[in-house]
């Protein structure tokens, strides 16, 4: 993990990313990164200040979709995450939350192109929203993983669910961040 500061590259050994964004719990935080590349100032300006909606798709077990969406930018975005995708060493599940309280997102903008940090918010997750992403984590660290498994896993929810819209249909949890001059 890497201190992220607006304009610095967001790994210093790359300088290009693929469009396209990703989701992971690491070091006790939960990250939302945003790969965009031909950026525009709106972009950046709507992802530090702008609504954003997530959404939770959880099946059997251990099934977890992380949804997301800035509704003046794109739709529905997913991510399929297990806990264990980024298991390192002393990687640990996030800890029990008592009824009340909340986590945090970390969310970073990159310019694909440039592989620099476009913009950054962190956010407070609503309650309910925090729990059940905790739990989820919890009891995928819990089990045991193999890669090939999850794949055929994720490949079969897109073969139900084609596409983000679908999945969001039937997330179970949701939370709205509201935009920031409304917080």
């Amino acid at each position: 993990m890497y201190l992220r500061r607006i304009g610095d590259l967001y790994h210093p050994a790359e300088s290009r990313w693929p469009p396209g964004h990703a989701y992971y719990y690491d070091l006790d935080s939960h990250h939302l990164d945003l790969f965009r590349s031909q950026l525009i100032a709106l972009e950046g300006e709507v992802i530090q200040q702008g609504e954003l909606e997530l959404a939770l798709f959880l099946e059997d077990v251990t099934t977890l979709v992380v949804l997301h969406r800035f509704p003046v930018l794109y739709n529905w975005a997913d991510t399929p995450y297990n806990f264990h995708l980024d298991a390192a060493a002393g990687h640990r599940p996030p800890p029990i939350l008592l009824p009340g309280q909340s986590a945090r997102l970390l969310v970073t903008l990159v310019n694909a192109d440039t592989g620099r940090v476009a913009a950054l918010r962190q956010v407070v997750l609503a309650p309910g929203f925090s729990q059940a992403l905790h739990a989820r984590l919890q009891a995928q660290a819990r089990y045991a993983f193999d890669s090939s498994t999850f794949d055929r896993e994720v490949a079969a929810l897109y073969r139900r669910y084609p596409t983000p819209t679908h999945l969001a249909a039937q997330a179970t949890h949701f939370c709205r961040i509201a935009p920031a001059s409304q917080s």
